[in-house]
């Protein structure tokens, strides 16, 4: 999962994948990248490129793809959205000088609203 949705192509069909599947489909998605995924130390949040929260979140593709899982869980499964927002939030310090960070500080914001 992670794979493609650093690509940009793949990470449409993963975007997609997201939008237009079911619930079933989309609570497997986040949790396939939680699964993977390790409690960072947030210092060292630019070193770690195995994990598969920082890849996505760096990458220009796969942080297209987190919005997207943001926006689907605030909705259609909430207990999905908390568990993206607790790995995503002790990074967005680190975040904070990428063009990605205001975007996704507004998906948690407005997804914390809905819920």
């Amino acid at each position: 999962i992670v794979t493609l949705s650093a690509q940009k192509f793949s990470s449409n069909v993963i975007e997609k994948c997201l939008k237009l599947g079911s619930t079933k489909i989309l609570i497997k998605i986040c949790r396939n990248i939680l699964k993977h995924s390790k409690v960072l130390n947030p210092n060292k949040f630019e070193k770690d490129q195995t994990d598969p929260i920082c890849t996505l979140l760096w990458d220009s593709y796969g942080n297209y793809v987190i919005q997207t899982i943001l926006s689907e869980t605030a909705t259609r499964c909430p207990k999905e959205f908390h568990r993206m927002v607790a790995a995503i939030r002790p990074l967005l310090q680190s975040l904070r000088n990428t063009p990605y960070t205001k975007r996704i500080q507004s998906k948690i914001q407005s997804g914390q609203r809905i819920i």
